[in-house]
């Protein structure tokens, strides 16, 4: 279970690692194109791809922090996204959150009906959908489709 305790100290580096997916994902569209294009574009690589790595490891630590290690959630849910909307980041992004939250809300539901009153573990039902899934991506990957 989340405590106050534990909410009130991730609280703050969650809320500014949601903020900056959306302030970065312009440069994460230039970054996609390679990195002598985004050059190109004028972009500082190098500071981009720290400023997305911080980002990163802000709402990794803060959700680990808060509801453990469910990692198909941010492995999974923008695979999915891109699916849908395409290569653009701008897009990625926003909606990753989005799904990402539909997905865990889903599987929290399953996973406190499907076996009440006893609580499945929302790490199995996640990954009960996500491993077929990420099978499924490292073939098509590794056929060099995209």
């Amino acid at each position: 279970p989340i405590r106050s305790r534990n909410l009130l100290l991730a609280g703050p580096f969650i809320e500014s690692g949601l903020v900056a997916p959306v302030l970065l994902s312009g440069r994460v569209s230039m970054l996609s194109l390679g990195e002598d294009a985004a050059k190109g574009l004028g972009l500082e690589v190098e500071r981009s791809r720290f400023l997305c790595l911080l980002t990163v490891l802000l709402l990794a630590g803060g959700a680990v922090a808060l509801t453990g290690p469910v990692a198909f959630v941010g492995l999974l849910v923008p695979h999915v996204v891109r699916f849908f909307t395409g290569a653009d980041y701008r897009a990625v992004i926003p909606c990753s959150m989005a799904a990402g939250a539909f997905f865990m809300l889903t599987a929290d539901i399953i996973s406190r009906t499907i076996n009440a009153p006893a609580e499945t573990p929302i790490g199995l039902i996640f990954s009960l959908i996500g491993v077929p899934f990420f099978i499924w991506i490292a073939r098509k990957e590794d056929k060099g489709f995209d």
